[in-house]
């Protein structure tokens, strides 16, 4: 006969996997892009955990630790050009991002897992 830990534990664990509080990290692919936001993947040929975002955020690493140094795809499904840089707070090196654009690998433009900000809009000079 169990006991009524055992019982409860059972219990939490089965209410935890219904509610998705023990999911693997999802894999996304390039269809997973939504038309109006900019997407960026953890992996090459637009592998791995994606995050789409409709707004500019100065440091990556605060607000999604998840993608802290692991950019590696882009795809801009705005209307708008974006703005990837090297440094929190939309410093350092930066490149732009193009509406429509995509690069399944950024070690292409040298920026692989260097993306610390990005902006919506042109990048300034």
């Amino acid at each position: 006969m169990r006991s009524v830990a055992q019982r409860i534990g059972v219990a939490v664990i089965a209410a935890a996997a219904i509610c998705g509080f023990f999911t693997s990290p999802a894999h996304a692919e390039m269809d997973d892009c939504e038309e109006g936001s900019i997407c960026l993947w953890t992996e090459a040929n637009y592998g791995g955990e994606l995050l789409q975002l409709q707004h500019s955020v100065s440091n990556i690493l605060k607000t999604y630790p998840d993608f802290a140094g692991k950019v590696v795809g882009v795809w801009n499904r705005t209307q708008q050009p974006w703005c990837l840089y090297r440094g929190q707070g939309f410093t350092l090196k930066r490149i732009q991002v193009n509406v429509g654009a995509t690069q399944d690998d950024l070690e292409i433009w040298e920026f692989r897992n260097l993306t610390k900000s990005l902006r919506l809009g042109f990048c300034a000079e």
